[in-house]
C-alpha cells in the first residue's frame, strides 16, 4: 500500500510483517501430532483442531487481528479481491464467505476461541492456552525472548480448492514520510536517516528485538548468517509469504478504520451466531461503501 498507480513509492518502508501461524510445540504433542508438520491448509487445520480437542485442548486455534488476518490476507493469498478498481468493496465473493462461515463452525464447535478485536490472543497463546494462532509475525521475536512456551511458525493456512492458491499474504508494518518542500540541507538530513535506519546493523537489530522483516538484500544476507539463523529462522517463513504471484490490492480493509470496524463488528455477530456468514458480509460491505462513498465522490459526509 505504499506505491502509486504508476508502482512509485510514496513511503519508505522501513519494518514491515506479515501473518503467519504459530504452533504450540508442547500441546502438538500432547494430541499426538507432529509438531515439525504444521498444517498448510485450512482443512488440515480443522482436524488438527479436531484432534486437539480430543485431547482435552481448551483452545486449538485463536486469532489476532481478524480483519487483517482473514479479510485482507485470507483474500489476498488466496486470490481474493476486497475491492474493486473503482475502490468499490467486494470481499463478500465465495472464497471470503466459505472462509467466514468455516470459522463459525469452528467456533460452535470449540475449534476456534475469540479474544477480541486486537491482541489478547497473542498474550493468551504466549501463556500457552492455545495450540494455533493467526497473528503478525513480528510477535515471533517477543514470543523467542519470552521462552514461556515451545512454539513453531509456519506459513498461514490457505484453501487448496481455490484455483492459484496460495500466491501473497501482504506486508504491513511502519514506513517513513517525509514532507515535501525542504530545503537542500534537511533533504540532505533525510537522506542520511534512511541510509542509517536502512543499514545492515539497524536493520538487524529491528529484526532481532522486533521481529520485523529485513528491507534489504544486505540485512537479509545477514540475517541468513549462522550466527543469527536460531533467532531469525522462522522469519524465513513470513518473507517466503511475501514472494508469491503479486495480490496487490489497491485499498485494505485493516487500514481504513472505519471500514475495519465495521468489519469487525459483523464478524463478531457471525461468531455468536446472531448472523451467517453470507448477510453477515454483505451487511459488511454495504455498510462500508456507505461509509467511503462521501470519501471517493469528494462530498462532505453528514452527521
Amino acid at each position: 500500500g505504499l506505491t502509486d498507480s504508476k508502482g512509485r513509492l510514496f513511503a519508505l518502508p522501513v519494518a514491515f510483517s506479515t501473518p503467519v501461524l504459530f504452533i504450540n510445540k508442547d500441546l502438538f504433542r500432547k494430541a499426538g501430532l507432529n509438531p515439525d508438520a504444521p498444517p498448510k491448509t485450512w482443512f488440515q487445520t480443522q482436524e488438527v483442531a479436531g484432534k486437539l480437542v480430543d485431547a482435552g485442548v481448551s483452545c486449538p486455534f485463536t486469532t489476532s487481528w481478524p480483519a487483517l488476518v482473514h479479510v485482507d490476507n485470507l483474500s489476498a493469498w488466496n486470490g481474493g479481491e476486497v475491492s474493486d478498481a473503482k475502490g468499490k468493496l467486494t470481499f463478500n465473493g465465495l472464497l471470503q464467505i466459505k472462509h467466514v462461515a468455516m470459522l463459525a463452525t469452528w467456533h460452535k464447535a470449540k475449534y476456534f476461541s475469540y479474544f477480541g478485536r486486537r491482541d489478547e490472543a497473542d498474550r493468551r497463546f504466549a501463556s500457552g492456552e492455545c495450540a494455533m494462532l493467526t497473528s503478525s509475525s513480528w510477535l515471533y521475536s517477543s514470543l523467542n525472548e519470552q521462552k514461556s512456551v515451545d512454539f513453531g511458525v509456519a506459513q498461514l493456512p490457505y484453501h487448496d480448492d481455490v484455483y492459484g492458491a496460495p500466491k501473497n499474504t501482504l506486508a504491513d508494518g511502519l514506513s517513513l514520510w517525509a514532507g515535501h518542500g525542504m530545503k537542500r540541507d534537511e533533504t540532505r538530513a533525510v537522506a542520511r536517516f534512511v541510509n542509517y535506519i536502512l543499514g545492515p546493523e539497524v536493520q538487524l537489530q529491528m529484526t532481532v528485538a522486533g521481529g520485523f522483516l529485513p528491507m534489504t538484500s544486505v540485512a537479509r544476507a545477514a540475517a541468513g548468517s549462522k550466527l543469527l539463523k536460531g533467532e531469525v529462522a522462522a522469519l524465513q517463513v513470513s518473507y517466503g509469504q511475501l514472494q508469491g504471484r503479486a495480490m496487490t490490492p489497491a485499498l485494505r480493509v485493516s487500514q481504513t478504520d472505519r471500514v475495519r470496524l465495521i468489519v469487525e463488528e459483523e464478524l463478531e455477530a457471525v461468531w455468536e451466531n446472531r448472523k451467517p456468514a453470507k448477510e453477515a458480509l454483505d451487511h459488511a460491505v454495504r455498510r462500508g461503501n456507505a461509509v467511503m462513498a462521501p470519501v471517493a465522490t469528494g462530498k462532505k459526509r453528514r452527521g
